[in-house]
């Protein structure tokens, strides 16, 4: 998560900073989240 890291682009909240979520699947742990995706999906 980082935080206050970025100004916004959104109108009206440009003199504001964002926090930002980002997420990462790496090659070898795709497939069981893929598996979990599935079963999840039905």
């Amino acid at each position: 998560m980082l935080r206050k890291w970025q100004p916004s682009l959104v109108a009206g909240e440009e003199s504001e900073l964002r926090d930002t979520a980002m997420y990462a699947v790496v090659r070898s742990e795709w497939p069981e989240i893929r598996r979990r995706l599935e079963v999840r999906l039905g």
